[in-house]
C-alpha cells in the first residue's frame, strides 16, 4: 500500500483533473445500474403487459417517484429510447473518465520521470561505478513505464469497477434481498483467491524486471565493448551469456504467464457455482410465484453484469501487483540519498584567490583504503603534477577537488573554505577537466565546445577557443564545419581531435582550476605534440593539476607529487626529486630506459 500511495503521491498537482475523472465514473456506474433498473418494465409491464392483453400499464420514473401511464406497446418504445439515451450518456462518462484519468496519469509520469533523472544526476560519482548503466536505463524506462499503468488505467479500474459493482448491488438488494446475500457468499472466496494470485505476481514481476535490466545490462555492454570483443574474438561467448539472461527473463515470463492464465479460469468456475446455485434458488421462486419473471430476469442480467468488474478487478490485481514491482525497483534509488550534497548552510564559494589545501585527507572506497593523510598546499597558478604507480590513488585525489567523492577523514580547503560547506554549482564552476577518456555527446561540434551555455556563445567566440585548442583547422574541413555531428562519444573523430575539442571546451568555461588527468595518453606521437601545446595555453594563469604516466610530460611543473601506496611520499621539483634516491627517481629512470 506505501508503494501505491507514493505512486499517487504524484498525481497530487493534477487532483482536480482526477477530481472530474472521479465524477465521470460515479455517473458511469450509475448510468449502468440505471440502464439495467429499466430491464424490468420492459418485461413485466411492456411485453407481459402486451401478451396478457393490458390496455394500460404503470411506470415508476426512477429518483423522483412518479408514476405514469402507458400502453404497453407505448411503454416498450419509451423505454428503448430511454435505455439508448442512458448507454449514450454512459459512454460520453466512459470517454471523459478514461481521457482525463490518461492526461493526469502521463502528466504524472513525466513529473516522476523528471524527479527520477534529477535523483540520479544528483548522485555521487560511487553511485554510477557501482550500477551498471543498463540496469539504471532499465529502471527509468521499462519500470516508471510500469508505474504508468498504475497511475492510469489501473487507476481509473479500481476506482469505477468497485463503483460498478456497488450500483449493481444496490439494484440487486432491490431486487431480491435473500438472492442477493446469497450470491454474496462468493465474493469472500473471490477475495480470498485475488489476494493468492496477488502476492505470488508481485513476487514473479519483482524478479521478472530484474531479468529484464540483465538483459539491458548485457545488451549496453556489448555495444560499448564491441572493439574488445571482436579482438578476442568471443562473439559466441557473448552470445551464450546473452542467451543465458533472455532464458532467465524468458522463465519469469512465464511464471508470470502461467499465473495470469490460471487465476482468470479459477476466477469463472467459482462464479459458475455461484450462479448455478442463484439460478436454482431463482427459479424455484418465480414458479411459486415470489418473484416475477422480469425482476429475476433482470436480476441474471445484473448479477451477469458483475462478471466483467469483478474479472477485471482480478486482472487488474495483478497488474497493480507488477506496477508495484516496477515502483519497489524506482523508489528503491528514489530512496537511496544523494551521498554528495550541499549542506543547508552552505555557502557560495568566492572566485578562486589564494590557495588550496589538503589537511590529513584520508578516502576509502568499499572500506579499502585508497588515499591515508595527504597533506598538500598548492598556491594560485601553480602546476602541480602527480605522478606514481597505476592505482596509488592519483585519480581519486584530484577527483576530490570537484567533490566527485568527499574525503573519509580530514578536509579541504579553498581560499579558507572547506569544500564540504560550499555549494557544489559555485565548486565546480570554478574547475574545468579534461580526462584520457574525453566524453563528446552525440551532436554538433560547436554543441560539445559550447556544452553547459544553451547554445548561446558567438561563433566568433567559439572559433576563438577552438583556435587556442589547435582544433579550429580540422573543424573546418569537417564535412559541415562547427556543425558537423561528432557521433556517439565522438565515434566521428579520432583522439587527438577529440581532445582538442574537450580542451576547447574548457577554454571556454575559462576555470580558475584544471585538472588534466592522463589527457594525452591514449594519443600517438605526432596528435600528443598538438593536443600538449593546446594544453599548454588552458594552463596559462591557471592552477593545475596534472595527471601523467609520462614523466617527460611534467618536467616543468613547479611542484611534482609522488604517491605511493595513497600516500604522499615526496614532493619537489623534477630538479629536486631528480638527485634523492626515491620514488620518482627510481620511476623516471625506468621510463627512461624503455624509451630508450
Amino acid at each position: 500500500m506505501r508503494l501505491y500511495l507514493l505512486c499517487l503521491r504524484y498525481l497530487k498537482p493534477y487532483s482536480w483533473i482526477v477530481f472530474l475523472a472521479i465524477i465521470c465514473m460515479i455517473l458511469y456506474a450509475a448510468f449502468n445500474a440505471l440502464a439495467l433498473k429499466m430491464l424490468k418494465p420492459v418485461i413485466d409491464e411492456g411485453i407481459l403487459g402486451g401478451i396478457l392483453g393490458k390496455e394500460i400499464v404503470y411506470f415508476e420514473i426512477p429518483l423522483i417517484n412518479r408514476v405514469l401511464e402507458f400502453k404497453p406497446l407505448s411503454l416498450l418504445k419509451v423505454l428503448a429510447a430511454s435505455i439508448i439515451g442512458v448507454y449514450a450518456l454512459k459512454g460520453l462518462c466512459y470517454y471523459g473518465q478514461s481521457y482525463l484519468t490518461a492526461y493526469a496519469g502521463n502528466r504524472a509520469i513525466i513529473d516522476l520521470r523528471n524527479n527520477f533523472y534529477e535523483h540520479i544526476h544528483s548522485q555521487s560519482l560511487a553511485f554510477f561505478i557501482s550500477k551498471k548503466t543498463g540496469k539504471i536505463i532499465s529502471r527509468i524506462t521499462n519500470d516508471v513505464g510500469l508505474i504508468k499503468d498504475a497511475l492510469t488505467v489501473i487507476f481509473s479500474d479500481i476506482i469505477r469497477e468497485p463503483l460498478t459493482i456497488v450500483f449493481v448491488l444496490i439494484l440487486l438488494f432491490s431486487l431480491n434481498r435473500q438472492l442477493t446475500l446469497l450470491a454474496l457468499v462468493v465474493f469472500p472466496v473471490s477475495l480470498l483467491l485475488l489476494t493468492r494470485f496477488g502476492g505470488k505476481m508481485r513476487r514473479v514481476s519483482y524478479a521478472r524486471q530484474k531479468r529484464r535490466a540483465d538483459v539491458l545490462g548485457v545488451i549496453q555492454e556489448s555495444i560499448q565493448g564491441a572493439s574488445v570483443i571482436k579482438a578476442f574474438g568471443t562473439e559466441s561467448y557473448e552470445m551464450s551469456k546473452f542467451a543465458k539472461v533472455q532464458d532467465d527473463a524468458f522463465r519469469m515470463d512465464m511464471k508470470r504467464a502461467r499465473i495470469l492464465a490460471l487465476s482468470s479460469p479459477v476466477m469463472e468456475l467459482v462464479g459458475a457455482i455461484g450462479v448455478g446455485v442463484l439460478l436454482f434458488v431463482g427459479g424455484r421462486q418465480v414458479i411459486k410465484g415470489q418473484f416475477t419473471i422480469g425482476g429475476f430476469s433482470t436480476f441474471i442480467v445484473a448479477l451477469g453484469s458483475l462478471y466483467r468488474p469483478v474479472k477485471k478487478l482480478a486482472r487488474v490485481n495483478n497488474e497493480i501487483q507488477t506496477s508495484l514491482a516496477g515502483a519497489q525497483r524506482v523508489f528503491e534509488v528514489l530512496d537511496t540519498p544523494p551521498e554528495i550534497r550541499d549542506l543547508p548552510d552552505a555557502v557560495d564559494l568566492p572566485p578562486f584567490e589564494r590557495e588550496i589545501i589538503f589537511h590529513n585527507v584520508s578516502f576509502s572506497y568499499n572500506h579499502i583504503s585508497v588515499l591515508k593523510d595527504v597533506n598538500l598546499k598548492v598556491k594560485k597558478g601553480e602546476t602541480v603534477a602527480i605522478v606514481g604507480l597505476s592505482g596509488v590513488g592519483k585519480t581519486t585525489l584530484v577527483n576530490l577537488i570537484p567533490r566527485f567523492y568527499d574525503p573519509t577523514k580530514g578536509k579541504i580547503e579553498i581560499d579558507g573554505y572547506d569544500i564540504k560547506k560550499v555549494k557544489l554549482d559555485s565548486l565546480r564552476r570554478q574547475i574545468s577537466i579534461v580526462s584520457q577518456e574525453t566524453f563528446l555527446f552525440n551532436d554538433t561540434v560547436n554543441a560539445n565546445i559550447t556544452y553547459g551555455y544553451d547554445g548561446n556563445v558567438p561563433r566568433e567566440k567559439v572559433v576563438e577557443v577552438a583556435r587556442a585548442a589547435s582544433a579550429h583547422e580540422f573543424i573546418e574541413k569537417l564535412s559541415h564545419g562547427y556543425n558537423t555531428i561528432v557521433g556517439e562519444r565522438g565515434s566521428q573523430l579520432s583522439g587527438g581531435q577529440k581532445q582538442r575539442i574537450a580542451i576547447a571546451r574548457a577554454l571556454l568555461k575559462n576555470p580558475s582550476i584544471l585538472i588534466l588527468d592522463e589527457a594525452t595518453s591514449e594519443l600517438d606521437s605526432e596528435a600528443e605534440s598538438i593536443v600538449q601545446r593546446a594544453m599548454e595555453r588552458l594552463m596559462k594563469g591557471r592552477t593545475t593539476f596534472i595527471i601523467a604516466h609520462r614523466l617527460s610530460t611534467v618536467i616543468g611543473a613547479d611542484k611534482i607529487v609522488v604517491l605511493d601506496k595513497g600516500r604522499i611520499v615526496e614532493v619537489g621539483t623534477h630538479e629536486e626529486l631528480s638527485t634523492k634516491e626515491g620514488t620518482y627517481k627510481r620511476l623516471y629512470e625506468m621510463q627512461f630506459k624503455e624509451n630508450t
